[in-house]
């Protein structure tokens, strides 16, 4: 038996002490690679779900990115074009050291909710 998994996250700009695009890294493409949480353990790929509230997405993309290289894991690349008011596709090729299988596809779906917030 396999679990397929997703993580979901909010995107956009800080709120409180709340940094979203520094939580989906550290809060959820963090547990694709990291063996404490080991998500997607016996899998090859997995998906991330983004849910836009307010920010332009290249911004959003340009802090995940940055976040990302600390780790360090390699950049999100967008899938063809940004989908205003729909779902943008975006992806991922992981390099996981303690969890096998050690390569890993993240897919992510950046959902864009800036228009109904």
């Amino acid at each position: 038996q396999r679990e397929y998994i997703i993580e979901c996250k909010r995107l956009g700009r800080p709120m409180a002490s709340r940094i979203f695009t520094s939580e989906y890294v550290m809060n959820g493409i963090k547990r694709f690679v990291a063996k404490s949480h080991g998500y997607a353990k016996g899998c090859s790929s997995g998906t991330m779900v983004g849910y836009i509230q307010n920010m332009e997405l290249q911004d959003i993309l340009k802090e995940v990115n940055a976040t990302s290289s600390l780790i360090p894991l390699p950049p999100l690349v967008l899938i063809d074009n940004w989908n205003i008011k729909g779902v943008s596709q975006l992806e991922q090729f992981l390099e996981r050291l303690e969890i096998e299988p050690s390569q890993f596809y993240l897919k992510h779906l950046w959902a864009d909710f800036r228009a109904i917030v």
